[in-house]
């Protein structure tokens, strides 16, 4: 799924220090299925944001 260009990548990478590899495949994932809930053909920044909300909760 592509990814809007509002996405800081760089920002992303500095929220997840620390991410193992799951983690990080969890964060794509649940970014993927926010955007496909909203009928999005793109990852926007809030879905990120969302996805790392949830995914720090389940750490």
């Amino acid at each position: 799924m592509p990814i809007s260009s509002d996405v800081d990548l760089k920002k992303i990478s500095s929220l997840t220090k620390g991410f193992s590899g799951a983690d990080l495949v969890a964060l794509c994932r649940f970014a993927a299925i926010n955007a496909i809930h909203k009928n999005s053909e793109m990852i926007f920044n809030v879905d990120l944001e969302e996805a790392l909300n949830t995914v720090k909760n389940h750490q």
